[in-house]
């Protein structure tokens, strides 16, 4: 039947991506996981499947992948979660915690962060609002990856990560307001030249939150928060 071959489908690109014997073995793995995706197959949203798909997804973006591979993943990532939002939570907070050294069980090495980020970027930009509630999480993390010392891709992608989600939490977590502004600035007085465009968008981002907050803002008020 239609539903065994899809089940027996999914184990098969799992193993794929689990056994990690090849660049190929990966690529085919990621592209039968999206087609059963496409498929709106039944099997991929069983509760053992998708633990499973989670857990293989985040595994995998902790690897050093070349851009393809890495662009191909965020794209299973993101097409996973909207086809089953149940998904979602579990893929972004597995990985913030990759991304935090004391929420980590292993070592990460900055090729995976980058994935990591990626990854991250990518589902926020389409799905950052339900993630509004993970905004203090992203933010600490953001902290840890954007630290003078760590490698400079690893420190780009946080920025741009952090940017995408604040802007899309939009006005919820106001908690984090003075931690985001805290951020920009120190990434904005950072000597390396191609952190600058990224803390930025990421300064005019808390900006706009600010004026969401309080209405009004003077150009004495914008001196001021980011000086």
């Amino acid at each position: 039947t239609d539903t065994a071959t899809n089940a027996q489908n999914a184990r098969f690109f799992l193993k794929l991506i689990q056994d990690r014997n090849s660049i190929e073995g990966l690529k085919n793995g990621l592209s039968g996981i999206q087609l059963l995706i496409a498929k709106k197959s039944s099997e991929i949203r069983t509760v053992e499947v998708r633990d499973c798909i989670i857990k293989e997804l985040c595994r995998l973006a902790l690897d050093e992948l070349g851009p393809p591979l890495r662009n191909q993943l965020s794209s299973c990532i993101l097409e996973f979660v909207v086809a089953d939002s149940r998904a979602l939570f579990p893929i972004v907070d597995g990985l913030i915690a990759s991304l935090i050294p004391q929420k980590s069980d292993h070592r990460v090495l900055p090729g995976g962060r980058i994935n990591a980020w990626g990854c991250l970027e990518r589902v926020l930009t389409f799905q950052g609002r339900q993630c509004a509630s993970r905004l203090p999480d992203i933010v600490s993390a953001a902290k840890h990856s954007t630290r003078v010392g760590e490698a400079a891709a690893v420190r780009i992608a946080a920025a741009r990560a952090c940017c995408t989600a604040v802007l899309a939490a939009s006005d919820s977590g106001k908690h984090v307001h003075d931690e985001i502004l805290k951020l920009s600035k120190v990434l904005l007085a950072d000597k390396l030249p191609n952190l600058r465009n990224p803390a930025a968008q990421l300064a005019l981002a808390a900006v706009q939150r600010w004026f969401l907050f309080h209405r009004f803002v003077s150009v004495a008020d914008l001196v001021c928060l980011l000086s």
